[in-house]
């Protein structure tokens, strides 16, 4: 009896362990990083309101594109205040700021008129909250916002800012440093990902990434039955590592030069892609469109762009003609306009004309939009061993795709809303949501339904399934750059201007 009796009582203590652990993971895997558990967009066993017209809370934040991230009773984002670099603390229960802390520094790094010294969303698990700014570097706070460590790290070059997020595999912290600056007397880019012991910011291990260019993804684990990779998109090439200590696994080429997206994985696939540089989602572009959008410009109406009406304050050249032409992401950005349009007049007429325009968006080095969803197992080169299939339309530009259910979702500026099947790539359906300008926060889903969100501030609730079906739609009225999150019965949104917290 006493035999039996140790027995029960040991499997009893490891059913508590058991118990303990399952918690421990479940809790842990509450909406803690960028798109929530392995930047997967899904909330398992949630469900988040489909009514978003009436706030449980909301409170006024300083500005910042970083995504709020939760755990337990606290909501987490990053801000910029005048010259200092801020990490907030609130309530889930009320909005009411917990803690406030702040990193001053002399001089942000050169950013897009859409981004922000505060882009890149934190992690936060059970020992802290982990935070990386592109002008100053990482920092670490427990959960009561007493700092813990920091690591000043130089800013990547890139021409937009930084935007990549960091994650957490096991006890490292990892981040990419994608660079466009190349070492003395090489062709090689200083571009690497480093692995940190998150407990004192001390490196563990640095890989290398010498053909990688600028770029803006987030890296994410997946895990299949050979193990754990570390997923990483760039310019050029979608890489594994191993995450344990940095070596490379295997690669596969055809990312376009500018890559935003975090990979996904579904229940048989890793999915990963990217638009076109300039944020053209089909492999094919209609030059009639990009000529109808320039002609916004012509006042005269002579079908031709003048001198003069090259002065109009907006005026550039389209990348994006679904948006309005006073918005930033609408043409070339600033500092490229001018050279872009003295070598686009080739008889320097000082005249633009359809013809000229049509030639000029011959760019983008053979790439074109992509994804591809890519079997596991794979080892070196794994483009024609492991890819099963690749799409090249309706890809978005800084939203990544959502895999739910079976089916990966996909926005894209104008509203328009994408379905494949997640086995063969076979389009499903593709149609507009009434909800125009552009999409920079990523679809998430719960509870059979999907939700997106324009930058307008209007969010689409559509039914997951194989048609285009919208549930409802709600405009805040404020822009909303971030992407929500979703924890049990709640949804929390950001705005340019306040915090939201709605419940079902």
């Amino acid at each position: 009896m006493k035999h039996c009796s140790q027995l029960l009582t040991g499997f009893c203590f490891v059913c508590i362990l058991f118990a303990t652990g399952c918690a421990h993971k479940k809790q842990a895997g509450l909406w803690n990083q960028f798109r929530g558990p392995n930047a997967s967009g899904i909330a398992e066993d949630s469900t988040p309101p489909l009514d978003l017209s009436q706030p449980k809370w909301s409170v006024e934040i300083p500005l910042g594109n970083s995504s709020p991230v939760v755990w337990k009773h606290k909501v987490f984002i990053t801000a910029f205040i005048d010259k200092s670099l801020a990490t907030l603390c609130y309530s889930r229960k009320s909005g009411e700021l917990l803690w406030q802390k702040t990193i001053s520094v002399e001089e942000f790094e050169n950013l897009h008129d859409t981004n922000t010294p505060a882009s890149s969303t934190p992690y936060v698990d059970e020992d802290g909250l982990y935070a990386y700014f592109g002008s100053y570097g990482l920092i670490c706070y427990d959960h009561d916002g007493n700092q813990q460590w920091a690591l000043e790290i130089p800013t990547p070059k890139n021409i937009y800012g930084m935007s990549t997020s960091p994650i957490i595999y096991q006890d490292k912290m990892i981040l990419i440093l994608d660079n466009s600056e190349q070492f003395e007397d090489s062709k090689s880019k200083k571009s690497k990902v480093i692995a940190l012991d998150k407990t004192n910011g001390e490196t563990i291990w640095e890989a290398a990434r010498p053909q990688i260019g600028e770029g803006w993804s987030s890296p994410m684990i997946w895990s299949h039955d050979d193990g754990d990779e570390l997923i990483i998109q760039g310019s050029g090439r979608l890489t594994a590592y191993d995450p344990k200590d940095g070596s490379e696994r295997w690669w596969v080429n055809g990312m376009p030069p500018h890559t935003v997206h975090t990979p996904i994985a579904g229940e048989k696939y890793l999915y990963a892609g990217s638009a076109q540089l300039g944020g053209l989602a089909n492999e094919k572009f209609d030059p009639e469109e990009m000529w109808k959008a320039t002609l916004q410009f012509d006042a005269n109406e002579n079908n031709q762009i003048d001198e003069d009406e090259m002065k109009h304050e907006h005026f550039t050249l389209p990348f994006r003609p679904e948006l309005p032409i006073d918005h930033p992401g609408f043409g070339f950005p600033t500092q490229f306009r001018d050279g872009i349009i003295n070598s686009l007049d080739a008889n320097k007429d000082k005249i633009i004309v359809k013809e000229e325009l049509v030639k000029m968006y011959g760019f983008g080095g053979g790439s074109k939009p992509v994804i591809m969803a890519i079997q596991p197992g794979a080892s070196g080169e794994a483009d024609e061993t492991h890819v099963t299939w690749s799409v090249n339309r309706n890809i978005p530009e800084i939203p990544s795709p959502l895999y739910y259910q079976g089916r990966i979702y996909m926005i894209r500026d104008g509203g328009i809303f994408a379905c494949i099947n997640a086995e063969s790539g076979d389009l499903l359906y593709r149609g507009r949501i009434n909800s125009m300008g552009q999409f920079s926060a990523s679809p998430i889903a719960a509870n059979g339904h999907v939700y997106v969100a324009s930058t307008y501030g209007v969010i689409t609730i559509m039914a997951a399934g194989d048609e285009l079906k919208v549930v409802k739609q709600f405009d805040l009225g404020e822009e909303i750059h971030s992407t929500p999150a979703i924890v049990g019965n709640e949804f929390v949104v950001r705005t340019n201007e306040r915090l939201y917290l709605f419940e079902s």
